[in-house]
């Protein structure tokens, strides 16, 4: 690719003749030979780092994460709804009495436990306890989906 011009001075007993032009190789980075890959590299590095970002930061489900985080907060805010469209799920313990009978201090702890499940769960999915009434509860919740993933925690 290039010359250098090296002096010789004997070369096998023979006496220099002056310069002399020797084949060398001139190394030059990938990057300086090709600055439009260096352009295509970052422009698809930048585009990756977008794709994940909004992948794992601002989309949730059918809602980008900020909006749903915005939808969730207005549903906290507004308080228990008062009429509209709602979803209402209704809990019971199926036996209870007969159970309760059987064993009260079990039953009693059992009970304990379900109504700290019940209200950890309704928190979580913004939903509103309309009534409570020993092992049922009445909820309330302004989307479906969010009494739907209620009921399957």
């Amino acid at each position: 690719q290039g010359y250098k011009e090296s002096w010789v001075t004997h070369v096998e007993g023979v006496p220099s003749m002056g310069p002399r032009l020797q084949c060398v190789r001139i190394v030059t980075p990938w990057y300086v030979e090709r600055p439009w890959a260096v352009v295509l590299i970052v422009l698809g590095g930048l585009l990756i780092a977008a794709w994940v970002t909004y992948l794992s930061c601002y989309r949730r489900g059918k809602r980008a994460a900020i909006l749903q985080n915005y939808y969730n907060l207005r549903k906290r805010v507004k308080g228990e709804p008062l009429g509209g469209q709602v979803s209402i799920v209704v809990t019971d313990i199926e036996g209870y009495s007969d159970l309760m009978k059987q064993s009260p201090e079990l039953m009693t702890r059992a009970l304990t436990l379900h109504n700290t499940i019940i209200r950890k769960a309704r928190w979580a999915n913004f939903g509103y306890t309309v009534e409570q009434e020993g092992d049922s509860y009445s909820l309330v919740f302004y989307e479906a989906l969010d009494a739907v993933i209620f009921c399957l925690q």
